[in-house]
C-alpha cells in the first residue's frame, strides 16, 4: 500500500481532499500535513511514497519543501497541487518535482499522476539508467513549427492548404516531405511538387507524424553517421510501425485521441535507440557483444548495461513530458 502526505496550509482544502480522496482510501495510506514544518517532520518518523504540496504556503513554500525532501529522501515522489497564478513559482520547482497538478484535482487524475508518477520513480531506481540520462547533455525538442502545425489542425476550421503553406516556410522539412510523399512508400499517381497539395494527399495524420520524426531523425543524423547507423532503415520502420499503431487503435476503439497517441507511439517506439548514439561508449560495446555472440539487439543491451533501449527512451519521453507540462502551467 502507498503512503501519500499531502500538504497545505489552507484547512478547507485538506477537508476537500479528504472526501474527493475517501474512494482509494483502501488502496492508500493518505496523511494530511498543514504545513512544510509539519511534513517534514512526519517524514522523519516514517517513509512516505509519495508528496503532494501546495505552492504557497507561509514559512515554507512548495518549492521549499519539494528542495528539502528530494535531498533528504530522494526515492520519494514529488508533486506539486498549484494554479495557473503560481507560474512563476512552478518553474522553479521544475528540478525537484517530478510532477505537476492543477488546482481543483479530482481523484481520479490525482491517482493516474500519483500511479503514473512512481512508475517514473521506478525506472530511476536504475543505476544504469542514471548514468546514461547523466551523460546526455543535448536532446531534440519539439519544434516550433510543429506546434504551429498541431494549432492547425486542431482549430475548428483546420485547412490543410494552410498546414501546406506552414511546411513550405521551412526548406529542409518541405524537401522531405515532397521526398516522402512521391516515395513508392505513399505511392501517388502524378509527382507532387507542391508541399500545399503535398499536405492534402498526405492528410493530417501521416503529417503530424512525419513533422515530428523528421525533426527527430534529423536531430541525430550526426550521431548516426559516426556510428555507422542506418537512419534510413529505422525510419522505414518506425513509419511502418506508426501505420500499423495507428490502424489497431482506429480498429479497437472510435477516439480519436488514442488514435493520435498511438500514431506517436509508433513513431518514437525505438527513439532509445537514438538516444543511445549519444552516449558511444555503451552504444559500441553492444554492438561489439553483437558482433562476438551474434545476440539479438535487446538482448545485447540487457547482457551489457542491464537495461534497454526501450527503457532508456521512455525515461527520457517521461522526463521531457514532465518538463513541457511545467512550462505549459
Amino acid at each position: 500500500m502507498r503512503r501519500v502526505l499531502i500538504v497545505d496550509d489552507d484547512s478547507k482544502v485538506l477537508e476537500k481532499f479528504k472526501k474527493t480522496l475517501y474512494p482509494i482510501c483502501h488502496e492508500w495510506e493518505i496523511v494530511f500535513a498543514v504545513s512544510g514544518k509539519e511534513a517534514l517532520a512526519l517524514m522523519a518518523k516514517s517513509p512516505f511514497d509519495v508528496v503532494v504540496s501546495n505552492m504557497r504556503m507561509p514559512e515554507m513554500d512548495g518549492v521549499e519543501l519539494l528542495d528539502a525532501v528530494m535531498e533528504r529522501y530522494p526515492e520519494t515522489v514529488r508533486i506539486i497541487h498549484s494554479g495557473h497564478s503560481d507560474r512563476e513559482m512552478v518553474l522553479r520547482s521544475v528540478k525537484s518535482a517530478h510532477q505537476f497538478l492543477m488546482k481543483p484535482c479530482d481523484a481520479e487524475t490525482m491517482k493516474h499522476t500519483i500511479e503514473r508518477t512512481c512508475s517514473l520513480r521506478d525506472l530511476l531506481k536504475n543505476e544504469t539508467l542514471k548514468k546514461l540520462v547523466a551523460g546526455i547533455k543535448d536532446l531534440p525538442s519539439i519544434p516550433s513549427l510543429y506546434g504551429l502545425i498541431i494549432k492547425e489542425m486542431q482549430s475548428k476550421d483546420a485547412s490543410l492548404k494552410k498546414v501546406g503553406y506552414l511546411i513550405s516556410q521551412d526548406v529542409s522539412m518541405s524537401a522531405k516531405i515532397l521526398q516522402l510523399v512521391n516515395s513508392a512508400f505513399f505511392g501517388p499517381t502524378t509527382e507532387i511538387m507542391d508541399p500545399q497539395k503535398a499536405a492534402v494527399y498526405l492528410g493530417i495524420d501521416t503529417l503530424k507524424a512525419l513533422v515530428l520524426s523528421i525533426h527527430v531523425f534529423s536531430s541525430f543524423t550526426e550521431d548516426a553517421e559516426l556510428h555507422g547507423f542506418s537512419l534510413a532503415e529505422m525510419w522505414r520502420h518506425s513509419l511502418m510501425t506508426r501505420r500499423l499503431a495507428m490502424h489497431i487503435a482506429r480498429t479497437e476503439t472510435n477516439d480519436e485521441k488514442v488514435s493520435e497517441e498511438a500514431l506517436m507511439a509508433g513513431i518514437l517506439h525505438d527513439i532509445g535507440r537514438l538516444i543511445m548514439l549519444k552516449v558511444p561508449r555503451q552504444c559500441k560495446e553492444v554492438n561489439d557483444f553483437i558482433e562476438s555472440t551474434g545476440c539479438g539487439f535487446v538482448e545485447a543491451e540487457y547482457a551489457v548495461m542491464k537495461t534497454s533501449h526501450a527503457e532508456l527512451g521512455g525515461l527520457l519521453i517521461k522526463i521531457r513530458a514532465r518538463q513541457n507540462q511545467a512550462i505549459k502551467i
